[in-house]
């Protein structure tokens, strides 16, 4: 089982590349070059790095003098536009990016052969239509999501056809514009689908459950728990309601009767 190296916490000040050394509000100021050389001086991680607060020739010098040794790098940098440098980083094996706003595609992924894991959020010109991680050959883990405040459109899910190797995809505060399910036949060694309860009608989801009876997900299923510590569930399906246990009992077991044989009906569908 691979490390989640992406779970490591990084608010240590050896994981830490912040243009906060000069300000207290980090949204209000950039990083330099000179910056750059007196944070890396102190002795960086020289595997997982968190950036933030970097402008665009900041992260192709960052790049090119510090970036070959990084498996590991979660960037935060809405100013940046251009991410193409990255192809060089032989070594990288996971990114996040977050909130990008000027953004509208990535890198080519392909020349990161050891790149299996990607998390992109907080930026609507992005996920809108992600075309550019047909490239992502290698991904084995994908995670989407919007903003905290609002779902975020995409097009469709037709960008998953070719990603062989995808084994986990994570969509949050998605809306689909089309819902093309059958994409998912495109993804051969998908495990795991989880997304928003409401992202899919219940018909849509019995659908899923039917023909891709190999895809496990929180959300594939007539209900989900809404948290560890309650005993309210929600139903799954666009415009289900949530219930509460164990007085809502009886409504819960009418919709997981109902969940059960649409399933039934699909499978049997020709």
């Amino acid at each position: 089982m691979r490390k989640k190296e992406w779970l490591i916490k990084i608010d240590e000040d050896n994981k830490r590349l912040y243009a906060s050394r000069n300000t207290e509000h980090l949204s209000s100021y950039v990083m330099t070059i000179d910056d750059i050389e007196y944070e890396m001086s102190k002795g960086k991680n020289r595997k997982i790095i968190e950036i933030a607060g970097i402008n665009q020739k900041c992260l192709e010098y960052f790049v090119d003098k510090y970036g070959a040794e990084y498996e590991y790098i979660y960037f935060h940098m809405p100013k940046v536009k251009n991410f193409n440098s990255l192809e060089k980083l032989a070594n990288l094996q996971g990114v996040t990016i977050i909130g990008p706003t000027k953004a509208v595609s990535l890198w080519d992924m392909s020349k990161n052969k050891k790149l299996w894991f990607l998390h992109i959020a907080d930026c609507k010109s992005l996920i809108y239509n992600p075309t550019f991680l047909n490239s992502g050959i290698h991904l084995e883990e994908i995670i989407i999501a919007s903003s905290i405040w609002s779902d975020y459109a995409m097009k469709n899910l037709e960008w998953l056809k070719g990603l062989k190797n995808l084994k986990k995809l994570e969509l949050w505060g998605i809306k689909l514009e089309e819902k093309n399910i059958d994409v998912l036949s495109f993804v051969p060694k998908i495990e795991e689908f989880n997304f928003d309860s409401y992202m899919f009608t219940t018909e849509q989801i019995a659908y899923m459950c039917a023909k891709f009876p190999h895809i496990n997900g929180s959300a594939l299923w007539a209900y989900n728990t809404c948290d560890a510590y309650s005993k309210d569930v929600k139903v799954c399906g666009y415009r289900k309601p949530e219930l509460s246990l164990p007085k809502d009992q009886a409504r819960l077991d009418k919709y997981i009767k109902e969940f059960n044989e649409l399933v039934e009906f699909y499978k049997n569908e020709k």
